[in-house]
């Protein structure tokens, strides 16, 4: 018996694949965001930690609910939450970055309280 593929059966499991297994991805994200979440609160509430790499990723706090969402639109099959996403990932990593470099600039790399950096 041969087995013969097409390629609108390549499409099919293309189609049926690919979102199953972006389905996977998207609980190691959500959970990674809530432990930087209990890493900032468990940590003072160290502005720095708002900042600071983990696992090799700078500014986790903002690249992660990014890539939730755009793995998320893929599984939806959604190209407007893809694009809102991708909005929503310019304007939140390039605040975040900046951010980060001006209180790095302002405290000279020092850890303070969220309060402490409002006040000035």
């Amino acid at each position: 018996m041969q087995l013969h593929l097409y390629p609108e059966s390549l499409l099919i499991t293309a189609a049926v694949l690919v979102p199953n297994l972006v389905l996977l991805a998207l609980p190691p994200k959500i959970f990674s965001y809530y432990a930087l979440w209990v890493r900032f609160l468990a940590g003072n509430r160290d502005y720095a930690l708002l900042f600071r790499p983990a696992l090799g990723v700078s500014a986790p706090m903002a690249i992660v609910p990014v890539l939730y969402f755009l793995l998320s639109s893929l599984v939806l099959g959604s190209v407007w939450q893809a694009i809102a996403a991708s909005i929503l990932g310019v304007g939140h990593v390039t605040t975040t970055v900046r951010e980060a470099r001006r209180f790095e600039a302002l405290e000279g790399g020092t850890s303070d309280s969220i309060e402490t950096v409002q006040e000035r």
